[in-house]
């Protein structure tokens, strides 16, 4: 899943005189035309997709490239021949002038792909014409040189389709290029325009199609906050169906890895997923990674039941989500929604009616609004689903009591009757998850597989420039090397330097087309004209994972997060491609699920309940069930389904006392070498050594995980994005917006919502914000200040802007907005500043006793610790020369 930054999915230009665009949920929505498409059937980007999804999805993991970007240059460039060809003027031959030539089915240049290339260890003499007549070898070549712009492109989809067509992101004034990028036909947006449409094609094909890309875009828009592992087919977020799905694949499809019961009446803590070895295995939800073993070799990595190897991920869950799960899993039904977005129009009819046609909206409702639901009959109108309801609260009087229908996407959250307070709703309790029997990967950085997995990843610089020279000192002599495009840096450690008016890092040589200068450590110069940020697998990380051991680590993932390849169990001659997904915890999460304690230590289920559920062969009627009952059981029996909803505590097989169980096992298995067979499982051990931080006792709580995050993952919501807790990420951000004018919006992470939620309601009242300050860096003289400024200003930590408002052509300045004037004011403007004034998270300067009337901040400094915090970390940032 790729990270999509808040500036792509807000609308913005490159150049003055563009049209805005935006990336939503739907695709690219350009603004004034909505969704482009081609005419018809996808069948294009359908074609292209099935043919070669495999090298798109290799090298879009490889060069962490959304699959989007490829499969839009490959439509636009040759809609999938690939034996296409494209001459320049001036050609001569390829010898002579390979930078007039462009075979294959991306069109690259053949002197161009051997320049990307060369950084990747692929020979120049070996790309030539038949080389790149080969569409993997083609697909390889175009997506090495998306990813080389990406300093340039930020991969916003507009600019990487222009950057590919023209060799960077160049402006071009031209009344006839709406997107003032420039492409060819030179003065023309033709290239721009055919690379949108395609983007949103492969976006509706991806609403159905079965093979899934690796990285996208669209992921990230699609996903929910908790995910299965895998895909078996389909969707991997929790939906009526993808639960069906899971289900009846470990309880029906296949024999064995059932919960919570295994052959011989053990216990099972989790179940299988029957997958090929090498597929990607992904966090099921939000949390840290917090022990793994992964070693590369098959001695050390595959036993006698296949691969040992295992990634255990910590999550933290609030007790308001485990109160809301118990009240799901006691049949509390829910009557309301609240909303959650800044805005919703509350409208007199399902759907919304194109611009200027149609009803006006009754209302706009505001986050924290409720409204209860009237009518639990839902109604499918474009690309929402709506439903009939009566606002119950709302911060504006006038809307309670009024009846109207909403859209009931990400904007609202169901209200379910109160639920018994179980847990302390903000406490914090911990469970994790399990993936065992992973692949034993080769632990080399250039492992293309590896490029996927997200916590194995650090910040690498890449050579952008044509050379680049490592230095001994900064800026000084000797040079150490002379880098070359596409060479990549590994910061040592975190020190930089001033030297010569450039910024220096202490820097390794880890990737280079000349193999003698991999390894040398020197100073390399920051800035974006010689490198640009990117992200590699640490091979110091890999390193401790060769000994076969458990190892300790705190990696944080999120959702979806690659975690490792997937790889293979059973006996030889048995074995299969296969992972083992377990849930567990120390405290019962799910109280209101049927409750199993085992107190002892071994494996066998000793749950009288459970077992009198299975009809065992009427001439064999033991407390020893076989793998054939256990199979008609979950296949044809419906009180098997009532297994998925039991909490069981018993202990771990990965912890358990083998001496103990096997005692146990003798008269059910054959035991001999058995304990041999199983040490090289047991992990719990060897990770409570470590200090892994785990339960105090490997008897814990079990849950069918797919019922956990039926239950749970129903209530939890998607982490905000990461760069908001990145300490290590400039904290100043610009904020762009169809309705903003004036001066740069310039303001700190945490105050980008509140800035989207001024926007919006801008946006709302039909009004643009004319910005006249946002950030102020201390010690600045404020011109044209009304008011003294205070040392203690929300612009210090760039919580607030100062502005005027226009309507209709006409700016409303700090005497118009004065509150003894808003009667006399446009019903929009009015209501834009009433908008503020109503929101309990934002204020407006005219409500201060001494009166700013064009002022809007979030009341930070209403808790100074938390002020000092953001006014230090923006101060910094601005003083180093960032934001």
């Amino acid at each position: 899943m790729y990270q999509v930054s808040d500036d792509l999915q807000r609308f913005h230009r490159k150049y003055a005189g563009s049209v805005e665009w935006r990336l939503t949920k739907s695709g690219i929505e350009v603004e004034g035309s909505g969704i482009e498409r081609t005419t018809g059937e996808p069948t294009t980007v359908r074609k292209i997709w099935e043919a070669h999804h495999d090298a798109i999805n290799l090298y879009a993991g490889k060069y962490e490239v959304p699959v989007e970007l490829i499969v839009a240059t490959i439509c636009t460039e040759t809609q999938g021949n690939a034996s296409a060809v494209r001459e320049e003027p001036g050609y001569t031959s390829d010898d002579a002038t390979p930078h007039r030539v462009s075979p294959g089915i991306m069109q690259t240049l053949i002197s161009t792909a051997r320049t990307s290339l060369a950084a990747h260890g692929v020979s120049a003499s070996t790309i030539n014409r038949a080389w790149l007549l080969h569409a993997e070898n083609s697909i390889n070549a175009g997506t090495s040189c998306i990813a080389d712009r990406k300093a340039h492109t930020g991969y916003d989809p507009v600019l990487v389709g222009a950057a590919y067509n023209a060799g960077d992101v160049i402006q071009n004034t031209s009344t006839s290029n709406r997107w003032r990028v420039r492409q060819f036909p030179i003065g023309s947006s033709e290239h721009c325009d055919r690379f949108v449409k395609w983007f949103n094609d492969f976006w509706a094909v991806l609403d159905t199609h079965p093979i899934r890309p690796v990285l996208s875009f669209y992921e990230y828009f699609h996903q929910s906050a908790t995910v299965f592992p895998v895909s078996i087919g389909g969707d991997v977020n929790l939906t009526p169906e993808s639960l069906t799905r899971y289900y009846q694949h470990t309880e029906v499809e296949h024999l064995g890895g059932y919960f919570p019961l295994g052959a011989n009446t053990v216990w099972h803590g989790g179940v299988h997923l029957h997958v090929p070895a090498g597929t990607l295995v992904a966090a099921c939800a939000d949390g840290e990674v917090v022990a793994a073993r992964l070693s590369e070799q098959e001695g050390k990595a595959i036993g006698h039941y296949g691969s040992h190897n295992f990634v255990l991920v910590k999550h933290e869950v609030t007790g308001e989500v485990l109160n809301l799960a118990a009240a799901k899993c006691s049949g509390t039904k829910y009557r309301a929604f609240k909303v959650v977005a800044p805005a919703l129009y509350l409208r007199p009819s399902p759907g919304i009616p194109a611009q200027d046609q149609g009803p006006s909206p009754l209302g706009i409702l505001k986050n924290g609004d409720t409204v209860g639901i009237v009518d639990v009959t839902m109604q499918v109108v474009g690309d929402n689903t709506w439903m009939k309801v009566k606002v119950k609260t709302s911060t504006t009087a006038s809307l309670i009591g009024k009846v109207g229908y909403i859209a009931i996407g990400n904007q609202v959250e169901k209200i379910y009757d109160a639920p018994e307070q179980i847990f302390e709703p903000a406490a914090k309790k911990v469970y994790y998850s399990l993936y065992m029997h992973l692949n034993n990967e080769p632990l080399d950085a250039k492992n293309a597989r590896l490029q996927q997995v997200a916590w194995v990843q650090t910040d690498h610089f890449k050579v952008v420039s044509k050379n680049l020279n490592l230095r001994a000192t900064p800026n000084g002599e000797p040079v150490l090397a002379t880098l070359a495009t596409g060479d990549v840096l590994a910061p040592v450690d975190d020190t930089l330097a001033t030297a010569g008016g450039i910024e220096w890092m202490h820097a390794k040589v880890v990737a280079a087309a000349d193999a003698s200068q991999l390894g040398k450590v020197g100073y390399s110069a920051r800035s974006s004209k010689y490198v640009a940020p990117t992200k590699m697998p640490d091979q110091a990380a890999l390193d401790a994972f060769k000994a076969g051991k458990v190892v300790k680590l705190s990696k944080k993932v999120r959702a979806g997060d690659g975690l490792w390849p997937s790889g293979q169990y059973g006996s030889v001659g048995y074995r299969t491609g296969l992972l083992h997904w377990e849930i567990f915890s120390e405290e019962n999460l799910l109280p209101k699920f049927q409750v199993a304690e085992d107190d002892d230590d071994d494996f066998t289920m000793d749950c009288a309940a459970i077992l009198s559920m299975v009809e065992q062969k009427p001439w064999f009627d033991t407390d020893i069930l076989d793998s054939s009952e256990l199979a008609h059981f979950y296949r044809d029996n419906k009180e098997a389904a009532k297994l998925r909803r039991w909490a069981c505590k018993f202990a771990s097989e990965w912890g358990v006392n083998l001496d103990s169980a096997i005692s146990n096992m003798k008269g059910r298995w054959w035991t001999r070498g058995l304990k041999d067979r199983m040490k090289p499982y047991v992990w719990w051990p060897d990770a409570a050594a470590a200090n892994v931080p785990l339960p105090p006792s490997p008897k814990v709580w079990h849950y069918n995980p797919i019922a956990f995050l039926e239950m749970v993952g129903a209530f939890t919501v998607k982490s905000a994005s990461q760069s908001a807790d990145n300490p290590g990420e400039c904290p100043l951000k610009t904020y762009t917006g169809s309705n903003l004018s004036g001066k740069v919006v310039t303001v700190d992470v945490q105050f980008l919502a509140a800035m989207g939620k001024i926007h919006d309601y801008a946006v709302a009242r039909g009004v643009t914000i004319n910005v006249t300050d946002s950030f102020r860096e201390a010690g600045q003289t404020v011109s044209g200040a009304i008011v003294t400024p205070a040392t203690n200003s929300n612009h210090l930590s760039g919580h607030a802007i100062d502005m005027n408002v226009v309507h209709n052509g006409v700016n409303y300045n700090s005497t118009a907005l004065k509150k003894s004037n808003l009667s006399n004011l446009p019903a929009a403007v009015r209501g834009f500043i009433q908008d503020i004034r109503d929101d309990n998270g934002l204020r407006w300067g005219g409500d201060f006793a001494t009166e700013d009337p064009v002022h809007i901040d979030d009341h930070l400094n209403a808790n100074m610790t938390v002020w000092t915090e953001r006014y230090n970390a923006c101060q910094a940032a601005r003083a180093a020369g960032l934001g």
